[in-house]
């Protein structure tokens, strides 16, 4: 059989024609189901403030059981403020743990490991991942 360019040319087309059948017989891919998460529920701001004060008795409570924790010294309303207010900030997400740690060793330099173990307690609180999506009004 002698090959020339008619016989290749009429070859190829048939093999290209061929093939291109068989893709079409070849059903297309059923699409994944998408899975839909129920949204996050949303928390007015006094839900939020009871949950944080929820997951704070858990933390204080897990404290008084630990020899190694070292009591801070928020003697005054002006630290008992602050100390709120930073560990409310961690709690809901606000700001990081290296934050949280780094703004109390501003205050009490020898107290990383109870800035750590406030923030791993607090962080840990299932309770927080949504509560920073609220219905106040502002």
């Amino acid at each position: 059989m002698k090959l020339t360019v008619k016989s290749i040319f009429f070859a190829t087309t048939i093999t290209f024609v061929g093939l291109n059948f068989t893709a079409c017989t070849i059903p297309p891919p059923t699409p994944k189901e998408e899975v839909k998460k129920a949204p996050a529920p949303v928390l007015t701001e006094e839900q939020k403030h009871s949950k944080y004060k929820s997951a704070m008795r858990i933390v204080g409570a897990e404290i008084k059981q630990d020899m190694n924790y070292q009591k801070l010294d928020l003697s005054t309303s002006k630290l008992k403020n602050w100390f709120t207010d930073i560990t409310y900030k961690v709690w809901d997400r606000q700001i990081s743990q290296g934050q949280f740690i780094d703004l109390g060793l501003k205050k009490f330099p020898r107290h990383y490991y109870e800035f750590e173990v406030i923030s791993t307690g607090l962080l840990s609180d299932p309770t927080a991942r949504n509560a920073n999506k609220t219905t106040a009004k502002h």
